[in-house]
């Protein structure tokens, strides 16, 4: 019974202090485009709060590649408006970069602390696709 009443506060904290406390969540995926970033979000009609653009790519061996899209000025702009930039971590359908990343996670969760910190992000949107069903466990603990 105890476990229980615990499990079931962490949950009523979690709903109140992320659902309830917050507006809604207006995501947009910003993958690769002809237009600008902000012309983008423009298009958009204030529509979104979280923007997710396609910064973070996993190497073969594992780690964070920052790509180019990355931009300091964009998710100052974005800041500005109110709207998050969690950049989402793609291995692009690799599943051998998805299982070198999950094999060992801790060198990719440090490379992405230190560019959450560095670029000034407001979290991670964590997109490892292509992996095999046995690999949920790694994925969820990751």
């Amino acid at each position: 019974m105890r476990k229980f009443i615990i499990a079931g506060t962490i949950v009523i904290s979690f709903f109140t202090s992320t659902v309830f406390a917050a507006e809604r969540l207006s995501l947009g995926y910003i993958y690769s485009a002809s237009k600008s970033h902000s012309e983008i979000i423009e298009f958009t009609n204030n529509s979104i709060n979280v923007v997710s653009p396609t910064c973070f790519d996993i190497t073969t061996n594992g780690r964070l590649d920052i790509n180019g899209m990355i931009d300091q000025a964009f998710i100052d702009e974005m800041h500005s408006k109110n709207i998050k930039v969690t950049p989402f971590l793609s291995n692009h359908w690799g599943r051998k970069r998805a299982q070198a990343a999950l094999r060992n996670p801790y060198p990719l969760i440090e490379d992405l602390v230190n560019a959450i910190e560095k670029y000034n992000l407001d979290g991670v949107n964590v997109d490892l696709e292509n992996l095999e069903k046995k690999k949920k466990n790694a994925l969820t603990e990751f």
